[in-house]
């Protein structure tokens, strides 16, 4: 952790995780639980919008150092009773999201970008096939006019 931060005592409104904003420089920025509580009851919402509920699954395309981001969307599913698939939205993990595409019924995938599927197509998977069978997609810019 970096030593320039202020010292926090472990509360809910003290510090939780330590996450990076990525621009020109890479910025610590500390997150509460409040923050993640915050961000859980907002995702909770979007689930909810796009009618995701118990025993749906979720298939969520991140990258380890987008966790800080990420969980608050995890506790929100556990707490609308659903289960998750991870995978990395990279170019190497085309066999993991094809597989889980195949197998799953997923009710939302989200992380969609130009990596993942250049991945699939790579790995010899029917792209069109796996993201008709799919519910909602969440997409990355990059990859919106690919699908």
């Amino acid at each position: 952790m970096n030593e320039n931060l202020p010292k926090h005592v472990f509360s809910d409104n003290g510090l939780w995780m330590v996450g990076r904003i990525f621009g020109a420089d890479q910025l610590p920025y500390e997150i509460s639980l409040r923050d993640v509580e915050a961000d859980a009851n907002w995702a909770e919402a979007m689930l909810g919008r796009i009618g995701v509920g118990a025993g749906d699954m979720v298939l969520f395309g991140y990258h380890s150092s987008q966790h800080a981001q990420w969980w608050p969307w995890l506790k929100a599913l556990h707490r609308r009773h659903g289960a998750y698939a991870p995978a990395m939205p990279s170019l190497y993990d085309g066999p993991r999201w094809g597989m889980y595409m195949r197998r799953f019924d997923l009710r939302a995938v989200f992380g969609i970008n130009s990596n993942v599927l250049q991945a699939l197509d790579s790995a010899g998977e029917d792209t069109r096939t796996l993201m008709s069978k799919s519910g909602t997609l969440i997409a990355e810019a990059d990859a919106i006019p690919q699908l």
